[in-house]
């Protein structure tokens, strides 16, 4: 069966192969996007059911893509190595998955494809399999196609495949027979005739070229004068199959066509070859198509030359399509068309790939698409891929074209990867020329497609060229940018058209870079101008400012669209910059977000725009600024009967020098202004100052639009808050009294800020009507509000309603709305109420309502819920009156519903029956993995595993849990697999077996096996063709019969298949029938080789055959092995005599008259090798100057070695001192060469005497060196300089030492070292040997500070002992003026000795200047009487004396003025002056360091009292986020303290209210000034300020994570996030970090039960950092009461412990059933579940699951309840106790025991717990793992086999 699949396959292989590659060429562009086997990004979630991820939905569509080629690649990998008959079928379905698959790819997807095993594949298919490799080099990997080759010398009349064996030559041409295929195998065709080669023109015939070789050639030969033969090489009227061969050397001379390749109403398809170097003398040197088709996809035509037109191809009314192949280096001569390929009678020529490169003509030096011809039709290239470069058109005149020349009425379209580049008109770029046609664009073009063109039309300023239009294709401004310009034109696209433009075009709507109305303008084609254009109308950017240089007004006469461009116009005359006239229309935008303006140059007058009579000016963007005029507006004139839109820019910074005009917009009687948008009228103003080009206020004041008293604003539709136009018109002067500001107000804005008025007065603001009418008025507003019956609308309602400008008062209304029904299933969004309506716009209601959502327990949430649960949102607002109504609504969040698409099963791999259940992995982004289980239905139902040979489906169970309801057994057809049957093969003992022809039964069961001992099939032996003589019985006894005549014969062996094994390949074993038996003699134990010495050895025969026979054992050299005993026996002695190379032969026989037998077994003696430990130890030698021959033996065992007998020897380095070999050399029956090494010491040069030239030095800072005249040892031994080496240049120094030792150390051949001693002495310090600074004499001026001299040691100067500084004697450093004598004293030092009173130099000191002292104000009440004082003693430092001088002023307002001794002025007030007398009394202060200086204290008599200083208290720090109450000591009266911040001088950000209380805004320092106002009897204080600090604050919370439950994850799957995390702040950065603070990588693995350290950095900078720790991958485990028992019926209680944190804990369960919280108790350390005894006494006798839960996990184990035999309910009493009723070790009656180690000394009352003795904090790990160390032991191979439903479940 399977080799008929295999036929069937190959033959659609073969039918596969043999269509034209064409038929593929067409498919390959098809995109069908491959649906994606799961949508989306899979969410991680935690096992609180919490999704932390955030997938991204966006990239859902490239993730497809991706996916689908992705399964390709993987089809394509999962491709055998090689085609088999076995696995032919499964290949058959492989190749046409993979063929499914690349259908959905795109050309460029599957460009991105590994193809290689597939190539591999598709090419062993193709092999020809019936032929065999030829002698003659051709092989059948050579050709694509299925069928037999046969060999041939001459061309054949027959249709067959074929290869030619040698060159053929023809005198005629040849006319092939349809169906004939023909390899050139590297040979040639050539016609030695006037005529066509080969010459198939007879319609229907079809025939097929390759060529194996490459170097095959169809051609013509030349006559006796070297001419080539006339004719083509190929005629074709059929069809033509070219796979390869070289068409070529083919010469049409004459007005003939088609030098290479004639076409004629045939088809010719090209796949590879060459058609090359022919010629014709009129069109197409390669090819000329009549009438036919040629269909190119490789292969290459080249080098063809054409008298006319077409030197590669002419079409003449045909078909060319090319998808591949080249067509390069062709020329048509004699100024014609069409280097490349001539278009022309009706052809039509598409190409969708391959290269058209280096051909040449007069014009179309790639392609010529000709004129249309009368009754032929248009000349047609459709191009759609591929590349024309590198072609050149000759032609001189205009009209070329050196890629594509296009003439009159010729079709060009082009789609795709279409390329036209570097082609040439003789040196200038010029790839398509369009005469005047244009380029058709059929389809989108790539990004790699790009397409030059000349034009023969001109492009200037508002005349683009059309280069290209649509047909049927929307064009994008991507297609219009694979266009260039060979003459530097720009092109872009307009409408359907691509243009070339004189100047570059810009894109883009009316409004700016982009319309921000909801998509109401479209882009438009602006062209760029440099100069203001003053007639033309349309589209125009600015490329670059503009400067109307003593210049008039620009003029727009026309509707002109004038886009900025981020520049400027600038008017350099005193005029209007833009006068708009004559009923024009112009627009004015900017792309570049107003940076662009209109403005006047410095110092000239003239208003920005002026809008005529019956014209129109409309605002988009720019900015008018910098224009000033004396009238009317200086930024825009709107006169009467014109108009101004707005929607957006800027008119700023404007200003105007009359009093009735207006800095901003003047609107005239009857003109129209309209804003919208984004408009800005702001900062233009009346006599405001010029900086920097734009007008600021200065001294002017505001005045932006200027409105008549019978003009008003238009608002029009799409207003909206960001606009601010500044209003000047009259105020209203009462409350009632409206003044008309705008009109179409119909939307909900905040006008008030949209239109500010100039007067900025509060009283005035800005209203609206129900009639949508703007008005300025004096209301204020006082809002209370009301709250409707239903509870859920808050209503404002004015106080004053009957003024109020809104309709009643009516403040508008806010309404609370549940979301829709449809809404309130989870889904993991948040689900919000609406607010329907919104209250007016006023400063004293709120423009945002805070919506407080609770829990249904009244918890307040963070933010809307997104559980399911029962809530309360509410919105609350306070009224003027002081009053709150709070709104609310109440909404249920009901659980989702789960669905097979809401998990993942991932199926098991390796489905092939092996006895191991088969498990598939779920899981969800929806729902914690502890709530789902699978099982597995097959045909006889649902099963917890999948284990035999059957397809499976995965039934998936998720039960309920907070968000989602239950769901049970859920399926897809997706989830289904299927386990293969296990393939057995049979095992043979011996593929050969002998029999002998004896009559006798022989058992052969035990001849096979199987591998698979499980498959429970048996084997069946079986006898192949009945052999005579043989017989076989059931019981698989084989006989041969004595007189049989067979020699030989086969056994196969078979079994059959079971359920879960497939039947094994037959075997077969060929038996040999024998006369008579080998006695089956062999020898064992004999070794391969003996060595020299060896004791002696025995070796063994054996034998097959019966006893009875004798043995006999032989040498074949006794000299080397010699038999010492037993030759006649099985066991002989064997004595290893002497080495030898060769060895000895034994050899052992054995006969008797039924068998015999002879073995032999070669023994090789090899010599002993020497070793190490023969040789004798050699002492240590001293260095003599000789050759050193120590004494040595060599001995094996007892016996001694002899030299030049058993082995030779020599020496190594044996003179001079160091390590010495002796080399000992094996021979005779010893080999080997072993060294033995000795020591030779170097002599010592201890005691030696050492001769100095010089021994005493005097220290001058340099070093000093001694030389060594000579060294000898105690013996005269003298030593030379290589004997010895100073040690570590003791012979040299620099510093003074009264013993510096010299040693010298010997080397080589010495050892030891000897010594000298010599010596520097120290000198006397010099005041030339210290750096002082600053250098003496010095002259200082007193500023307060000492005035330090500083002497050190002078730069070079080294072992100075220590410097003393003094003064005049003293130590301290002077800073009172004065002279100062300074000394240093010197102790010794290392180089110098001691010196004292050395002197240096003079410090002077002269007194400052006389410090400027500010007046001292001393106010006192008019009324006062008596003495008062100012102490003015701490006004200059070092004060000696105080002068009063002469008062001056008012001085009968005191007397007795005078200043004592200490600085204390007195004078006393008479109480004879009034408020606003003053008088000064002067003081002159005498000091030790100033000169004299005079402060005057002046004395005012006022109306109130000075209060007393006024000081700030309270903390002086505060962290962020809290708030701080500061208070005030001081001050006098009764007048109020309030606070402020100052403007300057901090760092930090706050706000304060009157009553001191600090709300911190910014962290750093505030400065707080408190002032306490006067009253009737004092004046104003203000404080000194006080500075507050503002601290970071600390960060709250921690981050979310998903949980790790599988080794080898990293800190990436841990999913650190902020989202919905409780983190506050917010916002931050989050990472992961090491111990020293190091960020870790994502890549880090995570370690179980380990802790790693987060860090979140807010974002908002009053935050500190903050760091916690996280274990993302916890394991839990019971760690106590594992296990436990509980007897029915008792008082005890039972504890469990597990290794969670206490923190974590969420539930327990038992029997998989979440039990209440009722039934026990929960204490930490690390988790201690008490079961209560009441509930224990409700649980069955038995085991009982027990499942502890964590919020990250949870741990299992199982306790039992056991039986009561006692009939006591108090089997815990315990009779054996000591006096104070606790029990005895060991006597514990307890029958509730648990696997508890601390099971004594329990306590002794009735209830009974299992005690812990200690109660481990979690992460107390050591105990943890000790106990989980032995347990995993045990356990971990059970894991492996385990169902996983127990504990899933």
């Amino acid at each position: 069966m399977k080799k008929r699949v295999l036929s069937l396959f190959l033959t659609f292989v073969l039918s596969f192969s043999m269509m034209p590659m064409s038929a593929f060429a067409e498919g390959t562009g098809a995109v069908a996007e491959q649906e994606a086997q799961s949508s989306g990004d899979t969410a991680y979630v935690s096992t609180t059911g919490e999704d932390v991820s955030g997938g991204d939905a966006a990239n859902e569509d490239a993730s497809n893509k991706d996916t689908a080629v992705e399964a390709a690649q993987a089809l394509i990998d999962a491709l055998p190595e090689e085609v088999t008959a076995e696995n032919a079928d499964e290949l058959q379905a492989q190749l046409m998955a993979i063929d499914e698959a690349l259908a959905e790819l795109s050309e460029e997807q599957a460009a991105g494809l590994d193809m290689t095993r597939y190539e591999k594949i598709c090419a062993a298919l193709n092999a020809p399999a019936l032929v065999a490799e030829q002698d003659s080099g051709h092989t059948e990997a050579d050709h694509a196609n299925m069928i037999p080759w046969e060999e041939t010398d001459s061309l054949p009349n027959t249709a067959g495949s074929y290869y030619l064996t040698k060159d053929v030559t023809l005198t005629a041409e040849w006319e092939p027979k349809s169906g004939i295929v023909l390899c050139l195998n590297g040979k040639s065709i050539t016609l030695n005739a006037e005529g066509d080669v080969i010459n198939m023109s007879a319609n229907g015939t079809i025939f097929t070229l390759y060529d194996c070789h490459k170097s095959g050639t169809i051609t013509h030969g030349k006559d006796s004068n070297d001419t080539t033969y006339n004719g083509c090489g190929v005629v074709v009227g059929g069809t033509f199959n070219m796979y390869g061969g070289k068409i070529t050397g083919n010469v049409r001379t004459g007005y003939e066509n088609g030098g290479g390749v004639f076409v004629s109403y045939g088809i010719f398809n090209m796949y590879d070859g060459e058609i090359t170097n022919n010629s014709c003398g009129l069109s197409g040197g390669g090819v000329y198509v009549e009438r036919g088709t040629f269909n190119m996809s490789g292969g290459e035509i080249s080098s063809n030359i054409s008298g006319e037109s077409g030197g590669g191809i002419e079409l003449s009314s045909s078909i060319f399509t090319m998808t591949g192949g080249s067509i390069r280096q062709n020329k048509a001569k004699n100024n014609n068309y069409g280097g490349g390929i001539d278009v022309s009678y009706g052809s039509t020529f598409t190409m969708n790939g391959g290269t058209i490169t280096g051909n040449m003509s007069d014009a179309g030096g790639g392609v010529y698409v000709g004129t249309a011809v009368v009754n032929y039709g248009n000349n047609t290239f459709h191009m759609n891929g591929g590349a024309i470069t590198d072609n050149t058109a000759a032609n001189t005149g205009s009209e070329t074209g050196g890629g594509v020349y296009v003439a009159l009425d010729g079709i060009f379209t082009v789609s795709g990867a279409a390329k036209i580049t570097d082609n040439k008109r003789n040196e200038e770029t010029n790839n398509v020329y369009l005469k005047p046609e244009t380029i058709t664009i059929t389809g989108a073009l790539d990004k790699d497609a790009s397409i030059g063109v000349t034009t023969p039309s001109v492009a200037v300023v508002g005349s683009p060229v059309t280069i290209a239009k649509g047909d049927g294709y929307t064009l994008t401004d991507d297609d219009a940018a694979r266009f260039t310009s060979d003459k530097e034109y720009y092109p872009g696209l307009d409408g359907d058209e691509v243009k070339l433009y004189k100047n570059p075009p810009q894109k883009h709507p009316i409004c700016g870079e982009t319309c921000t109305h909801g998509g109401k303008h479209p882009d438009l084609v602006w062209e760029g101008i440099k100069e203001l254009v003053d007639a033309k109308a349309g589209n125009y950017y600015l490329m670059n400012s503009v400067t109307r240089t003593d210049q008039s007004t620009w003029y727009c006469d026309n509707n002109v669209n004038l886009c900025l461009n981020g520049h400027s116009i600038t008017a350099a005359h005193d005029s209007y910059a833009i006068m708009v006239r004559n009923d024009a229309n112009f627009t004015l935008t900017d792309c570049k977000e107003n940076s662009g303006t209109i403005t006047h140059g410095s110092g000239k007058m003239g208003s920005g725009v002026m809008v005529n009579n019956g014209c129109s000016f409309t605002m988009y963007g720019g900015t008018i600024c910098g224009n000033t005029a004396a009238d009317s507006g200086s930024g825009v004139i709107v006169n009467g009967g014109s108009r101004f839109t707005m929607y957006g820019g800027a008119i700023t910074g404007n200003n105007t020098t009359g009093e009735v005009s207006c800095g901003g917009v003047y609107v005239a009687s009857n003109g129209t202004f309209t804003v919208s948008g984004t408009a800005e009228i702001q900062n233009n103003w009346r006599n405001g100052t010029l900086q920097d080009g734009v007008y600021e206020q200065g001294s002017g004041t505001a005045s932006n639009v200027g409105l008549t008293p019978d003009t008003t604003i238009t608002i029009g539709e799409g207003l909206t808050e960001e606009a601010c136009i500044g209003v000047s018109k009259r105020l209203p002067l009462t409350k009632a009294d409206n003044i008309s500001m705008a009109t179409g107000a119909t939307e909900e804005l905040d006008y008030k800020k949209i239109f500010p008025l100039d007067v900025n007065d509060p009283d005035y603001s800005v209203i609206r009507d129900g009639a949508g009418n703007l008005s300025i008025h004096l209301h204020e507003h006082g809002w209370k509000y009301q709250l409707s019956g239903d509870g859920a609308t808050v209503t404002a309602v004015c106080n004053d309603a009957a003024t109020c400008p809104t309709d009643g008062g009516n403040g508008g209304s806010v309404t609370l709305k549940a979301p829709a029904a449809d809404m309130l299933t989870y889904d993991g969004t948040a689900k919000r109420v609406t607010l329907d309506g919104r209250f007016v716009e006023d400063e004293t209601i709120p423009t945002e309502v805070k919506v407080t959502y609770r829990a249904k327990d009244g918890d307040v949430l963070e933010g809307a819920p997104v559980n399911a649960g029962t809530y309360t949102a509410s919105i609350t607002c306070i009224g003027a009156d002081d009053k709150s109504v709070t709104a609310s609504v109440d909404y249920t969040i009901e659980k989702a519903k789960l669905t097979a698409g809401d998990f993942t099963v991932t199926l098991p791999a390796n489905l092939v029956y092996d006895g191991e259940a088969k498990y598939a992995t779920v899981s969800s982004t929806k729902i914690n993995g502890n709530y789902i289980y699978e099982e597995y239905e097959d045909a006889s139902g649902t099963l917890d595993q999948a284990i035999k040979a059957g397809t499976y489906k995965v039934l998936v169970t998720a039960n309920e849990d907070p968000n989602y309801n239950e769901a049970s057994q859920l399926s897809d057809p997706a989830w289904t697999f299927t386990i293969q049957k296990a393939k057995p093969v049979i095992q043979l003992t011996a593929s050969t077996q002998t029999l002998v022809k004896n009559g006798k039964a022989v058992d052969i069961s035990g001849w096979a096996s199987f591998n698979n001992t499980d498959s429970g099939a048996e084997l069946t032996y079986t006898l192949v063709d009945e052999p005579e003589g043989i017989t076989l019985s059931a019981d698989n006894k084989l006989t041969a019969a004595s007189g049989t005549t067979t020699t030989g014969f086969d056994i196969q062996i078979t079994a059959t298949a079971t359920d879960n094994f497939e039947a094994p390949a037959a075997a077969t074993i060929h038996v040999a029938v024998v006369e008579k038996q080998d006695a089956g003699v062999s020898i064992t134990g004999a070794p391969t080789g003996k060595i020299y010495g060896d004791s002696d050895f025995v070796v063994t025969a054996t034998k097959t055959a019966p006893d009875g026979g004798t043995w006999s054992w032989s040498s074949s050299d006794s000299d080397i092995l010699e038999i010492v005993s037993g030759g006649n026996t099985v066991t002989p002695t064997v004595r290893v005599k002497n080495a030898g190379a060769a060895g000895a032969i034994l050899t052992a026989s054995y006969s008797d008259d039924t068998y015999y037998g002879i073995a032999n077994v070669t023994i090789i003696v090899n010599p002993k090798k020497i070793t190490a430990d023969m040789i004798s130890d050699v002492p240590a030698q001293e260095y003599n100057g000789k050759d050193i021959d120590p004494v040595f033996t060599v001995r094996d065992g007892m016996a001694t070695l002899t030299r030049g007998i058993d082995f030779n020897y020599s020496y190594s380095d044996n003179t001079n001192a160091g390590t010495a070999t002796l080399t000992i050399t094996g021979k005779g029956n010893y080999t080997g060469t072993v060294d033995k090494t000795f020591t030779i010491l170097p002599r010592s040069i201890s005691g030696a005497g050492i001769e100095l030239d010089v021994g005493s030095f005097e220290y001058t800072g340099s070093e000093h060196m001694v030389n060594i005249t000579a060294v000898k040892l105690p013996d005269g031994t003298v030593l030379v300089a290589g004997d010895y080496d100073t040690k570590n240049n003791s012979n040299k120094a620099t510093d003074a030492n009264d013993s510096i030792i010299l040693t010298i150390e010997g080397k080589g051949n010495y050892t030891g070292m000897a010594t000298k001693v010599w010596k520097i002495t120290r000198i006397d310090p010099k005041p030339a040997d210290f750096d002082v600074i600053p250098g003496l004499p010095t002259v200082q001026t007193y500023d307060g500070n000492a005035v330090t001299v500083t002497i050190t040691a002078g730069s070079g100067i080294k072992g100075m002992g220590a410097i003393t500084v003094k003064y005049n004697g003293s130590t301290e450093a002077p800073s009172n003026a004065g002279s100062y004598v300074v000394t240093v004293d010197v102790s010794d030092g290392g180089n110098y000795n001691a010196r004292t009173g050395m002197v240096i130099g003079t410090l002077t000191i002269d007194k400052a200047d006389a410090p400027k002292l500010a007046d001292i104000k001393e106010n006192h009440r008019f009324l006062l009487t008596g003495e008062k004082t100012v102490d003015i003693k701490n006004l200059v430092a070092g004060a000696l004396s105080y002068t009063p001088g002469t008062a001056s002023g008012d001085t009968g307002i005191i007397e007795n003025f005078f200043v004592d001794a200490n600085g204390v002025v007195k004078y006393t007030l008479t109480g004879t002056g009034v408020a606003g007398n003053t008088v000064t009394l002067p003081v002159t202060i005498s000091s030790t360091n100033y000169e004299d200086t005079t402060v005057n204290i002046v004395i005012t008599l006022t109306e109130k009292d000075d209060q007393a200083p006024l000081t700030i208290t309270g903390n002086t720090t505060l962290v962020y986020g809290q708030k701080l109450t500061l208070g005030t000591t001081g001050g006098s009266g009764t007048g109020a303290v309030t606070y402020r911040i100052a403007e300057a001088g901090g760092t930090g950000e706050a706000t304060i209210d009157a009553d001191g209380i600090l709300i911190p805004v910014r962290v750093g320092t505030v400065t707080i000034i408190a002032a306490k106002a006067g009253d009737a009897d004092y004046n104003e204080v203000t404080s000194k300020p006080f500075v507050i600090t503002i601290t970071k604050a600390l960060p709250t919370g921690e981050p979310k994570y998903t949980v790790i439950t599988t080794a080898g994850r990293t800190l990436a799957d841990a999913g650190l996030t902020l989202t919905g995390s409780n983190l506050n702040p917010a916002d931050g950065t989050l990472e992961w970090i090491d111990d020293a603070g190091k960020e870790l990588s994502d890549n880090t693995k995570v370690e179980v039960n380990k802790a790693y350290k987060w860090r979140f950095t807010p974002t908002d900078t009053n935050y500190n950092i903050l760091t916690g720790e996280i274990t993302p991958y916890p394991v839990y485990s019971i760690i106590d009461g594992a296990n436990s028992s509980w007897t029915q019926n008792t008082d005890g209680t039972l504890a469990i412990r597990g290794n969670g944190e206490f923190t974590k804990f969420q539930r327990v369960k038992v029997d998989g059933t979440v039990i209440d919280a009722s039934n026990y108790t929960v204490t930490e350390g690390s988790t201690i579940i008490t079961f209560k005894a009441d509930y224990l006494k409700t649980l069955s006798e038995g085991s009982h699951t027990f499942e502890l839960v964590w919020t990250d996990g949870s741990a299992s184990t199982s306790f039992t309840v056991a039986k009561n035999t006692s009939g006591s309910d108090k089997e815990n009493d315990n009779d054996d106790k000591d006096s104070s009723g606790n029990s005895n070790n060991g006597g514990s009656s307890n029958t509730n025991s648990s696997n508890s180690a601390n099971g004594n000394n329990a306590n002794g009352g009735g209830n009974v717990t299992q005690n812990l003795t200690k109660a481990p904090n979690t992460g107390d790990t050591a105990g943890i793992w000790l106990t989980l160390f032995v347990v995993s032991l045990a356990g971990f191979a059970g894991m492996l086999i385990l169902r996983r439903k127990t504990t899933r479940k």
